[in-house]
């Protein structure tokens, strides 16, 4: 990877995104979805016979409508959470060449002082996502994780995640991938912009 441009001032916005990742939680999103308009239409269905009844008050427990509204609003409710949770994650890691800068999503990031930890965007960071400038990482690191799972068929399928790991004066950040070329394009992009070395340690 290069980003030598003639001597010039690096400009620009350069992005590494997890596709897999993303893919995965809009399929997930599109299902929650078909769910959600099945429960929906069951309850449009029994508004059309007992209009105004919004709340489902004369409903009959053993007519499963009460029981069909309550799965439904957990359901939006995980979807509302995804939705929220791929925005963080839809621009991936990006790296401003403008400023310095380097954007990730939040949900893995250490608290830096005990302050911290009942700030709101600590306490929603899974939502949000996290700038840090580039100067302040002193150290990156690249690691995986694997499981074993039964697949369909009862064949055993060996599942990873791969994880990039930043620390320095911002305190500690951790992303996740399940694409281990983008983790190492990001770790690599990082690693060349920041100057650092083996064991890629900024000095």
């Amino acid at each position: 990877m290069d980003f030598v441009n003639s001597g010039k001032p690096l400009q620009g916005i350069y992005k590494v995104r997890d596709l897999k990742l993303i893919l995965k939680m809009m399929v997930t999103l599109c299902i929650l979805g078909g769910v959600i308009y099945l429960l929906t239409w069951d309850y449009l269905i029994y508004l059309s016979k007992s209009p105004n009844d919004y709340f489902l008050v004369k409903s009959n427990p053993k007519d499963g409508h009460i029981y069909v509204a309550y799965v439904n609003i957990v359901f939006i409710t995980i979807t509302l959470i995804l939705l929220l949770r791929l925005r963080a994650v839809w621009s991936g890691i990006k790296i401003n060449l403008n400023n310095k800068s380097v954007e990730i999503p939040g949900g893995n990031v250490s608290a830096n002082n005990f302050i911290d930890v009942f700030k709101p965007s600590f306490l929603f960071q899974h939502f949000l996502r996290m700038k840090i400038n580039l100067n302040e990482i002193r150290q990156i690191k690249q690691s995986s994780k694997s499981k074993v799972v039964r697949a369909i068929g009862g064949r055993l399928k060996t599942k990873s995640k791969y994880l990039l790991g930043l620390s320095g004066e911002f305190g500690a950040a951790n992303v996740w991938f399940i694409d281990e070329g983008k983790r190492d394009e990001a770790y690599a992009a990082i690693r060349e912009l920041n100057n650092m070395g083996d064991p890629f340690i900024r000095a």
